[in-house]
């Protein structure tokens, strides 16, 4: 398993295309295509 801290992704992703993936995701989510789970946070 890859874990991925914020700090990584905030220097490795672009808002614009975190917000694009997420309205295409959200998009799906009526007919199976996606589906929505909740957000895991890991505390050191």
């Amino acid at each position: 398993m890859l874990i991925i801290d914020n700090p990584t992704v905030f220097n490795v992703l672009e808002m614009a295309d975190c917000i694009r993936v997420q309205e295409e995701a959200f998009r799906k989510i009526p007919t199976g295509g996606a589906v929505l789970r909740p957000r895991i946070d890991i505390r050191r």
